[in-house]
């Protein structure tokens, strides 16, 4: 959902396997380990095209474990994806390419063996072919089939609407795109079926260079309409974004800056939250003498807790 400030932090570890001769292997990420405070906790494997296929978190987003499994087709597209939590259990989901035309399906799973959601379990699974072999897998795929929405798309292949599907299979909701003639989108509009009680629309603009400079929601709740939430851009005269600002109904609510080295590498990360001039997160880049990214440092300063302390997530990669 637009506008809705989430970090999704899904990490793995090393599964090793062949490489493919024909493919350029120097910008291609094997693995992406993670590290809390120097305690491996997550990584990702890649195949070689650079799609992530595995991953692994173990404590990243505190005690429970995720592990995440996709697929794709020749085109790199995303066809499947497993995904299992400590606390919530097994999900699995299919994208189906079609003319003018993308579906997707959710697999439900009725019942499910206890420990399969103990996380002492789930840390016995260290690679795709693992998670590929688990009974709990194999029954999902034997689980009810559902479409769960439905996108279109004009001759150009930008989405246009999408369908949002009820349990019962009725049309819940409807999303609606537009865009300007350079194929940016301008406008995007959700609303309920049967209701536009409690709707919105989403405005962005663009600078001549087609750089979006700004975004703003515009809410709808009995009738009335309201700017609730605006992004503001700014970028540098190489058109890189270094600014990134969010203000919910006129109020500040928090911002990120980039800063980028002279070969325009993004090299540093500032994230502020609540007050313009106290930075809560810094993440800072390192890369090698061929320009490859080959570790990522973030450092979060819980300042408003009882007990203030720094935690540094550490993150490293290896190539084919």
């Amino acid at each position: 959902m637009k506008f809705i400030l989430s970090i999704i932090l899904i990490i793995t570890q090393l599964w090793l396997i062949g490489q493919d001769k024909s493919v350029d292997n120097s910008k291609i990420t094997k693995t992406y380990k993670t590290f809390i405070n120097h305690k491996l906790c997550g990584y990702e494997e890649h195949d070689k095209k650079g799609n992530i296929i595995f991953s692994k978190n173990n404590g990243m987003n505190g005690p429970i474990t995720m592990l995440y499994v996709a697929e794709y087709d020749s085109l790199s597209r995303r066809t499947r994806s497993y995904f299992v939590h400590s606390n919530l259990g097994f999900s699995a989901s299919d994208i189906v390419f079609e003319p003018l035309k993308i579906k997707y399906f959710h697999f439900s799973l009725e019942s499910s063996d206890e420990n399969s959601y103990n996380r002492t379990f789930l840390n016995t699974v260290n690679s795709k072919k693992e998670f590929m072999e688990l009974k709990e897998t194999k029954d999902l795929m034997k689980g009810k089939k559902e479409l769960s929405n439905i996108e279109l798309l004009d001759s150009t292949n930008h989405v246009m609407i999408e369908y949002y599907l009820s349990e019962k299979g009725d049309t819940s909701s409807i999303n609606t795109y537009q865009y300007n003639k350079d194929h940016k989108e301008v406008w995007f509009h959700y609303g309920t079926i049967g209701s536009e009680d409690w709707t919105w629309d989403i405005y962005s603009i663009y600078n001549d260079h087609l750089d979006k400079i700004k975004s703003y929601r515009v809410s709808a709740t009995n009738d009335i309409r309201d700017t609730t939430e605006v992004y503001q851009y700014i970028y540098n005269s190489n058109h890189q974004l270094i600014s990134e600002n969010y203000y919910h109904k006129k109020k500040f609510s928090h911002k990120t800056d980039y800063v980028y080295n002279e070969k325009g590498q993004l090299i540093k990360e500032q994230f502020y939250e609540g007050d313009e001039a106290v930075i809560d997160v810094i993440t800072t880049y390192q890369y090698d003498k061929n320009t490859k990214l080959v570790s990522k440092k973030v450092s979060k300063d819980y300042r408003n807790s009882k007990k203030p302390e720094t935690e540094v997530w550490e993150f490293k990669a290896t190539y084919w």
